[in-house]
């Protein structure tokens, strides 16, 4: 059981730490948590600097943002790293699993390129891939080609 414990943290570290920093955020956003008294009582010196930076840096506009909590703004920030990670972490893998050849696995023999879904286009304008969809003429396997696009010098 331990050793099936660790092999799964081992494979999916990433996305534990990931799916912690979610519900972190999550935490933050739902739980009203003052986090700037907490901030204030461990570094209430430094904290008091980042204050007045943050009230003279914001001190043009019309006091909108000095009505977000720090702990709501901190919540959607870990959010929205996390979203990035996500993302990160998916185009890795689709690039990882990916068979970049235009042979057939099965029958080995040439495949031909056949019209791509709005599902494979929508990923290529995310995730900035290549993506064609190939079809073997003997066995009729399909299956998709990712490679990264190329990046204008």
């Amino acid at each position: 059981m331990r050793k099936i414990f660790k092999n799964f943290i081992k494979k999916y570290y990433f996305e534990v730490i990931v799916l912690l920093l979610i519900i972190l955020g999550l935490f933050l956003l739902i739980e009203d948590f003052d986090l700037k008294l907490f901030i204030q009582s461990i570094f209430s010196k430094s904290y008091f600097l980042l204050k007045n930076s943050y009230n003279f840096l914001l001190g043009s506009f019309s006091g909108g943002l000095k009505l977000i909590k720090l702990s709501n703004l901190l919540g959607f920030i870990i959010l929205f790293f996390s979203f990035i990670l996500v993302l990160r972490r998916w185009k890795n893998r689709i690039l990882s699993n990916s068979i970049s050849s235009k042979e057939c696995i099965k029958c080995e023999s040439l495949s031909n390129r056949v019209k791509t879904s709005f599902k494979s286009k929508a990923l290529e304008f995310i995730f900035r891939l290549k993506i064609r969809k190939y079809q073997c003429g003997k066995c009729n396997f399909s299956y998709l080609s990712v490679k990264k696009k190329q990046t204008k010098s």
